[in-house]
C-alpha cells in the first residue's frame, strides 16, 4: 500500500512539472499600450508616419489632399511638402540627405522626395494583383537600409539593396493585414501595425513576433518611435487622430 501511494505522488509530481513546463513555452500575451494623449489631425485620411530627431517632430503623409506634412507631437501642422503624391501609405524621413521615402499604393512605388518636393527616384515592385492590398510601409536604418511592407494578399516584408532592388523578401502571416512599419534601433527589430487586428507587433526577421500590444482604436496606418524608444506615435485615418503611448516598462 505505501509503495502504491508513493509511486503515485511521483507521477502526480512528474506530470505536475511537465504542465509547468508546457505552460513556460506558450507565447506572451498581448500587453496594452499605456496612453499619453490623443490629438485631432487637420489633414484628411493621414498615413505613414515618421519621427524626425533633427527637429523634434513627425512627418505624416495624407490623402485629402496629397501632400507630406510636418506636426508636433500633439498633432498641430508645422510645415507641408509640395509633393503631390499618388495614394501614399508610407513615409520616412532620412536625416542623412534630408529626404523622405514615400510608398504609393496602387501603382506599388517607392519614391524618394527632397524638402523642395522634388521627384528624385522612382521604382515600380511587384507585390501581388489587388490594387487596393499594395505598399503600405517604409522605414530606414541609421546605416541607411530600405525596408518596405506589403499591406495584404500577400503580406510582404521586403529588404532593399542600395539599387533597390529586393534583397531579401519574407511573407508575413501573424495578422490579416500590415499597414506600416519602423525600425527600432535600441531593440534590433521592426514594429508593424495591423489595421485589422488593431495591435502592434514588435518583430524580427529570425525570430519572428517576439511582443504584441494592443489597443482600443480602427484604423491604424502608421507608427513611429522616438529615439530613446520609450514613446511610440501611432495615426488613425478615420478619425484623422494622433495617439501617443509611452512604452517604458
Amino acid at each position: 500500500m505505501k509503495k502504491y501511494l508513493i509511486s503515485s505522488w511521483i507521477i502526480f509530481g512528474i506530470c505536475l512539472l511537465l504542465a509547468c513546463s508546457s505552460n513556460s513555452t506558450d507565447a506572451p500575451s498581448a500587453k496594452e499600450l499605456v496612453s499619453l494623449g490623443v490629438y485631432e489631425l487637420s489633414m484628411g485620411e493621414p498615413s505613414g508616419l515618421s519621427y524626425d530627431s533633427t527637429s523634434q517632430s513627425l512627418w505624416v503623409v495624407g490623402n485629402n489632399p496629397q501632400r507630406i506634412y510636418q506636426i508636433d507631437f500633439q498633432g498641430n501642422t508645422l510645415d507641408t511638402i509640395d509633393y503631390n503624391g499618388s495614394d501614399m501609405e508610407g513615409v520616412v524621413f532620412n536625416p542623412a540627405d534630408s529626404s523622405f521615402w514615400v510608398v504609393e499604393e496602387r501603382e506599388r512605388d517607392l519614391v524618394q522626395v527632397s524638402m523642395d518636393g522634388d521627384e528624385l527616384q522612382r521604382k515600380t515592385f511587384s507585390t501581388g494583383n489587388e490594387e487596393n492590398s499594395g505598399l503600405e510601409g517604409v522605414t530606414i536604418t541609421s546605416t541607411g537600409d530600405l525596408f518596405i511592407l506589403n499591406e495584404k494578399n500577400p503580406g510582404l516584408f521586403l529588404a532593399l539593396d542600395d539599387s533597390l532592388e529586393v534583397a531579401r523578401q519574407l511573407v508575413l502571416d501573424f495578422a490579416d493585414d500590415y499597414s506600416g512599419l519602423v525600425y527600432d534601433e535600441n531593440e534590433q527589430g521592426f514594429w508593424i501595425i495591423s489595421d485589422q487586428e488593431s495591435e502592434v507587433y514588435l518583430w524580427r526577421e529570425i525570430a519572428g513576433v517576439v511582443e504584441t500590444y494592443e489597443f482600443s482604436f480602427r484604423k491604424a496606418e502608421g507608427v513611429a518611435i522616438n529615439n530613446t524608444g520609450d514613446r511610440m506615435y501611432i495615426v488613425s485615418d478615420t478619425p484623422a487622430r494622433l495617439y501617443v503611448f509611452s512604452l517604458e516598462e
